[in-house]
């Protein structure tokens, strides 16, 4: 479509307008297998109870720390959580990695036997 504008006052109008019907959809095959679905399904639930966990954790860590440094507002506290949290983030997602790729150098080793 093409549109245009009138300097003058500042109004848009359209001096030509394509419409292209529809005649027809490609058809579509997206349907997934019961065991696909599983899995998927599978995997949500995981990542939810995992997620679950996740925030019971922290809500007792924050609370040791704020009973051996003081209030749940104090800096201290906050930074002591934040720098010991983030360590220990980065050393299991370095040793997950790791894990990981030693499984499908494993897995590689296996299908070439």
């Amino acid at each position: 479509h093409l549109i245009a504008e009138n300097a003058a006052n500042g109004k848009f109008y359209c001096k030509q307008l394509l419409v292209h019907p529809v005649t027809s959809l490609p058809e579509v095959k997206h349907m997934v297998s019961r065991a696909e679905y599983l899995k998927v399904t599978a995997a949500l639930v995981t990542t939810a109870f995992a997620f679950v966990a996740g925030l019971a954790w922290n809500q007792a860590i924050q609370s040791i720390f704020i009973y051996y440094l003081g209030t749940p507002n104090s800096i201290p506290a906050n930074l002591s959580y934040a720098i010991i949290i983030t360590i220990v983030a980065v050393i299991a997602t370095v040793w997950i990695a790791r894990a990981a790729s030693r499984a499908a150098g494993e897995e590689a080793e296996a299908e070439v036997k």
